[in-house]
């Protein structure tokens, strides 16, 4: 189920996400400022942290851990999945 749940994620994620880095999304990026710094909250941090909290209150299904994983390995195909604070 884990492999599914690999595949259906990083498909689900291709349909939601851009096609490109800086491109529209169905979901709006997260940016703030923090002094002269901008954090850019990227969609993987999100799903990570999803899985952190299921993993915290005992959850555990393969297939929702493969979404979530394919999910993550998506949205690491974009040029900028690294960049979470940009300095000004």
């Amino acid at each position: 189920m884990l492999i599914i749940g690999l595949f259906v994620g990083y498909a689900l994620d291709t349909i939601v996400s851009a096609k490109e880095t800086g491109g529209k999304s169905l979901f709006k990026s997260i940016r703030f400022k923090i002094g002269r710094n901008q954090i850019h909250f990227h969609h993987w941090l999100w799903y990570l942290i999803l899985i952190l909290i299921l993993l915290l209150i005992g959850f555990y299904s393969a297939i929702v851990y493969g979404i979530l994983i394919g999910m993550i390995l998506h949205t690491w195909t974009f040029k900028d999945w690294y960049g979470v604070v940009k300095r000004k």
